[in-house]
């Protein structure tokens, strides 16, 4: 029979492994964000023969497959464990880049897309919710905001120098310089799946009366009782997807208009930086009695500089000006991520935090499907008119989805 030491012994043994989690998920994040090709991306696309308004359509297609996944992706990993759908997740990430290695066509390329929509509804929600819960056994939930901002800051880590080593590789835009980004990512994500291999599955509370409730009825119900709840959801995915429809094409965009390349890749890996410096010290900056009022400022900044950009468009277009203006205007747009993952996560439960967080991505897909369609036509007739088109929803959003300072003290409660 085990002893009492032998229990003490494996339960240290446990927690010191939990411990490992938070930091072994952030270099999975940060292997599978460091997309070389990101930088050259719609160049990219269109050197293997794409129209700028099929980029959009690529990007429904990706929708529509995380509309279908995303929920019952997360619904697994609330039931059968959330190390086990990451796994599944970052081998569906290899497979897409994959297909983006040998993709020449449009058909192709869908493929590709549907590989990492899959990838992305197995993780997003996924990986927060285990380092959460990790926490949470560790009984640190008191520190989540800086484990969680910094958790976001890994999307920037490698992309502060993968933006500049982008543009060196890609500096004539050639095949072979493509592929090479391409296999840097493959090699990247395969040291992912071996990391993930060591993660430790945190214990996520489900007794059967929540069970019998139902997971997704309760998610749900959440958002029913909660209206703050569901403004929320509307302010990060509309202002997310609106800046999504400008990012596909803003290589193209600014080359265009004269931006040299390599300022392209310099401008983007010191936006990289401030992003990951800011998030990783966000908790020392934004307390949580101030979380509602920081998440309305920034929505209402993003709104005003692209009200700037079109101006200076119309005025003044200096590629110098208009590309700093973007990347303040998508500093701002990353760095409400650990903001909102903080007041959703405060907002769930441990048994079905991975549906819930899962439930933004599903309301962000079915706004992802129309908004790109619309973007797609409207590119088709003038190169700014996805700006203009951006700044419309986000007035939409600071004018019906503000989250009221009022309510900022109730995200401080585990419901």
């Amino acid at each position: 029979m085990p002893t009492l030491r032998y229990y003490k012994t494996m339960h240290k043994i446990r927690q010191e492994k939990l411990k490992k989690n938070g930091k072994k998920l952030f270099w999975i994040k940060a292997l599978m964000n460091v997309k070389m090709v990101n930088i050259v991306m719609s160049l990219f696309y269109v050197h293997r023969g794409l129209e700028l308004n099929e980029i959009f359509y690529l990007s429904m297609i990706w929708a529509i497959t995380s509309f279908i996944t995303e929920v019952p992706s997360s619904y697994l990993a609330d039931h059968l464990g959330r190390k086990k759908t990451m796994m599944l997740g970052i081998v569906s990430n290899l497979m897409y880049w994959v297909f983006f290695f040998f993709a020449d066509s449009f058909f192709l390329f869908a493929i590709a897309m549907v590989w990492y929509a899959m990838s992305f509804a197995m993780i997003s929600g996924t990986d927060e919710a285990l380092l959460y819960d990790s926490e949470k056994e560790l009984e640190q939930t008191d520190t989540t905001l800086q484990k969680l901002g910094t958790y976001a800051a890994a999307n920037n880590v490698f992309k502060i120098f993968a933006s500049i080593i982008g543009v060196v590789i890609a500096k004539n835009l050639i095949e072979g310089q493509f592929q090479i980004l391409i296999g840097i990512d493959v090699v990247a994500t395969l040291i992912a799946l071996g990391i993930g291999l060591t993660l430790i599955e945190a214990r996520h509370k489900m007794d059967v009366e929540e069970i019998e409730s139902g997971v997704m009825f309760d998610a749900f119900n959440l958002i029913r009782k909660s209206p703050i709840i569901m403004r929320a959801m509307m302010s990060k995915v509309i202002i997310f997807t609106a800046s999504l429809t400008l990012f596909h094409y803003y290589q193209v965009f600014f080359t265009d208009t004269g931006l040299p390349l390599l300022i392209l890749g310099i401008g983007f890996a010191l936006m990289h930086t401030a992003a990951a410096i800011f998030k990783h010290f966000i908790a020392k900056h934004v307390p949580p009695k101030y979380l509602n009022m920081a998440i309305d400022g920034i929505n209402i900044l993003t709104v005003l500089l692209l009200i700037c950009f079109v101006i200076v468009w119309v005025i003044w277009p200096n590629p110098y000006m208009l590309y700093a203006i973007f990347l303040v205007y998508v500093f701002l747009t990353v760095a409400r991520n650990p903001l909102y993952a903080e007041f959703f996560h405060k907002k769930s439960k441990s048994y079905n935090r991975a549906t819930t967080m899962s439930l933004v991505n599903f309301l962000k897909n079915i706004f992802d499907i129309p908004i790109l369609f619309i973007a797609g036509i409207l590119i088709t007739y003038n190169i700014i008119a996805p700006y203009i088109f951006a700044i419309v929803l986000g007035l939409l959003v600071i004018t019906f989805s503000r989250l009221s300072y009022k309510h900022t003290s109730s995200i401080n409660k585990n419901i």
